[in-house]
């Protein structure tokens, strides 16, 4: 829905849908709040801000030509920030609004929301976050607005030389108690922004690695808590829909559906359910599986620590597709840098074109990113790796694209930039 308005003569322009309104002040000032009215995008002065819930701000901007961006510091993220609820204020101050009245109503209150969204709100906003999530380490692009819920912390075999994201956090399996307080007390945090959420992911890093059994009753959890589209029966309330009737849901539950549950799974660990493992779960609601083959070359593949070999990333994503789950496969660029590059491109491209991916599947492409205090870092200098220049990575991206071939349609292909991830 677009409300215009107007404001000492200067033109105004509101969007709204589900879960969240954008403003656009004038074609170079355009701020986006969820239903809470926490600010999450804005574009002022020629540079894109995104806001995540833990309450870090990414700038990215085009400078030579090239995209840049960089976290800003805390000083200079709560002036950004108050900077905007000034700004808003001022801007909307002697507003007027083309709007029914009960329409001109709720859009005054999620302004006066958004006006109130300064550094400190934001700050306190994100304490009461931080009580509810670890650290949400890394999703897929696809999945940056999901309901995130955590139904294990840390990773299970944490060894990789490249990977941060967990070095400091042990593994552990939530109880099915703490799982329902967990989702509980996010959906109320989220509260009138619900709706932003269209999936649900299942975190930390390979969250499917938790043993059939228990992993089958959590996703009962989350299928009585969170409604899933076309999860019930005709003329049947959602269970979850039924639980806020009760009064033990938030009211933002009700309407919503989410369209699937999306999770993330080591290659050695997923080889270890069966078809019909996946094909339980495909009836529960899962949709796709996230497998971080970084490469299809075992060499590689060992030097970086990551356990398992190629194969058995195959062999889980063969299983994983015959439970009638899609998956999604994530090839590194650069990893292992010019001594690893020409078996990297030949066994990745053998490695893929056995997956059989089609329409349904992602393929993504990651460029490795070194950084000084990872292990990584340390060993390529004592092998004297030499690394690639970006542009060597983008032609190592096209040549593992020509080489592969599909059968029966194609996946999507896209990229995977770590470094712009915000949740």
């Amino acid at each position: 829905m677009v409300i215009r308005g107007s404001c000492r003569g200067q033109p105004i322009i509101f969007s709204r849908r589900a879960g969240s309104w954008t403003v656009a002040l004038d074609r170079d000032t355009v701020f986006a709040y969820d239903g809470e009215g926490r600010l999450w995008s804005a574009y002022l002065e020629g540079r894109h801000y995104r806001r995540g819930l833990d309450n870090r701000v990414l700038e990215k901007r085009r400078e030579g030509g090239r995209r840049r961006r960089r976290w800003l510091p805390p000083a200079e993220r709560d002036g950004l920030l108050d900077r905007i609820a000034a700004l808003l204020r001022r801007r909307t101050a002697d507003l007027s609004l083309e709007a029914s009245s009960d329409e001109e109503t709720d859009l005054r209150r999620q302004l006066a929301r958004a006006i109130a969204f300064g550094a400190q709100a934001a700050q306190e906003d994100a304490q009461r976050y931080h009580r509810i999530y670890k650290p949400v380490g890394i999703l897929p692009p696809d999945q940056y607005l999901a309901f995130v819920v955590q139904i294990t912390e840390g990773c299970s075999f944490n060894t990789c030389t490249f990977c941060g994201f967990y070095k400091e956090r042990p593994f552990r399996i939530k109880g099915p108690g703490e799982v329902r307080d967990h989702i509980r007390a996010a959906l109320d945090f989220l509260g009138e922004g619900l709706p932003l959420r269209r999936t649900i992911f299942l975190a930390d890093a390979n969250a499917l690695v938790i043993p059939q059994p228990r992993l089958v009753e959590l996703f009962q959890i989350v299928g009585e808590m969170l409604p899933l589209a076309g999860s019930h029966r005709r003329g049947e309330l959602p269970r979850a829909v039924a639980s806020h009737q009760r009064g033990e849901l938030p009211h933002a539950v009700a309407s919503h559906r989410f369209q699937g549950i999306y999770a993330f799974l080591d290659g050695f660990s997923g080889r270890k359910k069966r078809p019909q493992d996946y094909a339980r779960l495909a009836a529960m609601g899962l949709r796709r599986v996230y497998i971080g083959l970084e490469s299809g070359h075992d060499p590689l593949l060992a030097w970086l620590r990551k356990p398992g070999s190629a194969e058995d990333a195959l062999e889980a994503v063969r299983h994983i597709k015959a439970g009638g789950v899609a998956v999604s496969v994530i090839v590194m660029l650069g990893v292992g840098g010019q001594q690893f590059s020409r078996g990297h491109v030949e066994d990745t491209i053998r490695v893929v074109n056995a997956m059989e991916l089609g329409p349904g599947d992602l393929l993504y492409f990651s460029e490795f990113v070194d950084h000084p205090t990872l292990p990584y870092h340390r060993l390529a200098q004592e092998a004297g790796i030499v690394p690639l220049t970006e542009e060597e990575m983008e032609a190592q991206r096209a040549a593992i694209v020509a080489g592969l071939r599909f059968t029966d349609g194609r996946p999507r292909i896209s990229t995977y930039d770590i470094r712009e991830f915000v949740y």
